[in-house]
């Protein structure tokens, strides 16, 4: 069975990008009321514990319909486990926006919280987690989760 998880990673990855700030043309983007931030937020600190624990299957249980129906939950905890292992053990935790878009590419219409947090782990500093979640009833299901780190090649020097 081909795995369609990575499609679905790379529609996320196009459609939530978590952003402060921007141009004028920049499309608004609503970063929800406090209430709705705190409980992404909470939802985004379980979820972070259990991958920090390296329980990354066990996540699965909090999962929404949009993930579940994309892959598995043994795929998941491999791709999670894949992204999470080299980087080591995270550390200091800074929350840098949230969004809250009613569509995502590749999903139903519906509610959507996004959460970006800038992450030092042992082995990387200033890593970029961000976290999907879809509201499923009264609860804020994962639906996405990856990692970004700016690299710079080279530094150009004048003489």
């Amino acid at each position: 069975m081909i795995s369609r998880f990575p499609l679905v990673l790379v529609a996320l990855l196009s459609a939530c990008t978590v952003q402060v700030g921007g141009s004028a043309e920049d499309e608004q983007v609503n970063t929800g009321t406090a209430v709705q931030q705190e409980e992404v937020r909470a939802a985004a600190r379980t979820i972070a514990a259990l991958f920090d624990e390296g329980r990354f299957a066990e996540s699965w249980a909090l999962a929404g319909p949009v993930l579940k129906s994309q892959t598995s939950q043994q795929e998941w905890a491999r791709h999670v486990a894949t992204l999470r292992k080299p980087l080591g053990a995270a550390g200091k935790r800074t929350i840098e926006g949230f969004g809250f878009p009613k569509e995502l590419d590749g999903a139903p219409p519906g509610e959507y919280g996004l959460i970006g947090v800038r992450t030092d782990f042992t082995n990387a500093n200033a890593v970029e987690e961000k976290f999907v979640f879809q509201r499923v009833g009264t609860e804020w299901k994962l639906i996405g989760y990856w990692l970004s780190k700016k690299v710079t090649f080279g530094v150009s020097k004048q003489t």
